[in-house]
């Protein structure tokens, strides 16, 4: 009797086992799986995002070409109208890399160094006395 509870504790471990091994082969499977899924799904987006950024252009030249059409029609000289188109870009571009020095700030985590810097000094001051 000894010998058959021995044989199926043996053999209760046994299955465990392997049920664990497949289990873990199959998390790793998934696992990999997923992970080809991440990659081909990051080249689709990269190629997704270039050809938007290709259509952006398009249009803004496109909507570029009309304003200089439309300021052509009203009798501007094309001097005058690439001009001001060009002076429109400037402006545009001023803009965004003031907006983008602005946002640059959020990169440094002020405020908590700042938290930091009132730590250290508060602990220096505990220290002091």
């Amino acid at each position: 009797m000894e010998e058959k509870s021995n044989l199926s504790f043996i053999t209760i471990i046994y299955n465990l086992s392997q049920t664990f091994f497949r289990l873990v082969s199959d998390i790793t499977q998934l696992a990999r799986a997923e992970a080809h899924l991440a990659v081909s799904s990051l080249v689709h987006l990269v190629l997704l995002y270039l050809l938007a950024g290709l259509l952006l252009l398009t249009t803004w030249i496109c909507l570029l070409g009309a304003v200089i059409a439309s300021l052509v029609a009203i009798h501007l000289s094309w001097l005058t109208s690439f001009l001001f188109v060009t002076l429109l870009n400037i402006l545009l571009l001023i803009t965004l890399f003031l907006y983008i020095k602005k946002m640059k700030k959020n990169l440094t985590f002020q405020a908590t160094r700042k938290q930091l810097l009132n730590l250290t000094k508060s602990t220096a001051m505990t220290k002091g006395t």
